[in-house]
C-alpha cells in the first residue's frame, strides 16, 4: 500500500485482496475507490498481463525542467529496461 496525501494505492496478488484491504479501510475512513489507476504521485503504472511497470518519467521530467537541463546529453540507465524486482 502506498499513502501521499489524500491518495491511496493498493497492490495485491489478486483483485480480492485488494478489495478486502478496501472493505477494511472504508470501516474506519471514508473516501472513493477508483479502481486501477495508471498515474500515482508522478509515478506512472502500467498493467500487462500478469506483470506491474512503474516508472518516474513524470517526475524525472519536471526535475530536469526545473534545473534547466531538458536538452542534457543521457546516460545509460542503471537497471535494465523492464527488470524483474522478484525473489
Amino acid at each position: 500500500m502506498a499513502i501521499y496525501v489524500d491518495d491511496t494505492l493498493v497492490i495485491g496478488k489478486t483483485q480480492e485482496a485488494c478489495e478486502q484491504v478496501h472493505r477494511e479501510l472504508s470501516q474506519h475512513f471514508k473516501f472513493r475507490n477508483l479502481e486501477f489507476s495508471t498515474q500515482f504521485s508522478e509515478l506512472t503504472i502500467m498493467s500487462i498481463s500478469i506483470t506491474i511497470s512503474i516508472n518516474q518519467e513524470i517526475s524525472i521530467n519536471k526535475t530536469l525542467e526545473k534545473y534547466k537541463m531538458l536538452n542534457c546529453a543521457s546516460c545509460e540507465m542503471l537497471l535494465k529496461l523492464f527488470h524483474y524486482l522478484v525473489k
